[in-house]
C-alpha cells in the first residue's frame, strides 16, 4: 500500500460489511538505536514509539537510560532505567549522537572533572542528578 493514501477496508461479519479507512505511514525503526557508555556505567537508547510507547507519551524525541549496571558510577548516583536524560550540564539531549560526544570528552578529561549533572525526567517530575565517575569500577 503506498504511503500517506488512505486505503478503505471492508470486512464481513457474519453477513455485516463493515467498512472503516485506514492511512498507511512509515513504521521507522522498531527498535532504537542503543549506546553504551563506560565509565559512567550506563546504557542509553533513543526513545522510539514502537519499542517504548510509555515514554513516547512523555517526550517523543530524545534518549532515555536503557540499563545502569548494578554495581557501577550511575546506580552510585541515582539514575535508573527509564530515566529520560534532558540535558547533561547545560547541552540539551536530543540524540544518541549528543550523549555519545558528551560521554567521550569527559573519558578525556576525567582527571580534571569528573562529574556530570545531568537533568532527568522520572515519571513526569524532572530532577538533577550527579554522576560523579572518577572510580573506575572495571578495574576493581
Amino acid at each position: 500500500m503506498p504511503k500517506q493514501s488512505p486505503v478503505e477496508i471492508v470486512l464481513d461479519r457474519g453477513g455485516t460489511e463493515i467498512s472503516f479507512t485506514v492511512t498507511p505511514r512509515e513504521k521507522g525503526k522498531v527498535e532504537g538505536e542503543e549506546l553504551d557508555c563506560p565509565r559512567w556505567d550506563l546504557t542509553v537508547k533513543s526513545i522510539n514509539q514502537f519499542d517504548n510507547p510509555e515514554l513516547y507519551l512523555h517526550r517523543q524525541k530524545g534518549v532515555y537510560v536503557l540499563g545502569v549496571k548494578p554495581r557501577g558510577n550511575a546506580r552510585d548516583a541515582g539514575l535508573n532505567e527509564q530515566d529520560i536524560i534532558l540535558k547533561i550540564e547545560d547541552k540539551d539531549i536530543v540524540a544518541l549522537d549528543d550523549v555519545k560526544a558528551l560521554h567521550a570528552k569527559s573519558l578525556e578529561t576525567v582527571k580534571e572533572n569528573h562529574r556530570l549533572r545531568f537533568t532527568v525526567l522520572r515519571n513526569g517530575l524532572m530532577r538533577q542528578i550527579i554522576l560523579d565517575f572518577l572510580r573506575d569500577y572495571e578495574k576493581e
